[in-house]
């Protein structure tokens, strides 16, 4: 098994240096400097990262756990190890699908916007507040 592991490991490094080339980057002239707006849309995207890669790790893990019990060949440990991945697996899951609906439920309920970070007196072009206050 740890066989497995470090070829897994050596094809990832290698596939992280792979799409890690930059050798046509070349620095630009900054034309729009960054502001506070952009938080928003820094915390909006992360967010939503967060969201896809928690999810995808799930599914993951559902298939290497599926994989593992099938694999078992009638070893207790074995068996009890693909299980133990497959329960943490789902419960992983629940807890990032439950997590949004207790924040949308929140905000429903109390009609904030708590999956919009927003700072307060952000305006943009013409006076419009970006809160929408």
């Amino acid at each position: 098994m740890n066989k497995v592991w470090r070829r897994l490991y050596v094809t990832g490094l290698g596939f992280l240096f792979y799409i890690g080339d930059v050798s046509g980057v070349y620095a630009q002239e900054v034309q729009d400097p960054a502001t506070f707006r952009d938080l928003n849309f820094l915390f909006r995207n992360i967010l939503q990262s967060v969201i896809v890669i928690g999810g995808f790790a799930a599914f993951v893990m559902l298939l290497f756990g599926g994989f593992r019990y099938l694999t078992a060949q009638g070893d207790p440990k074995s068996i009890s190890a693909a299980r133990g991945m497959i329960t943490w697996a789902i419960v992983g899951l629940a807890f990032i699908i439950l997590s949004w609906l207790i924040i949308r439920f929140i905000a429903d309920f109390t009609g904030l916007p708590l999956t919009q970070f927003c700072l307060p007196g952000q305006f943009v072009g013409g006076g419009i507040d970006i809160c929408g206050d």
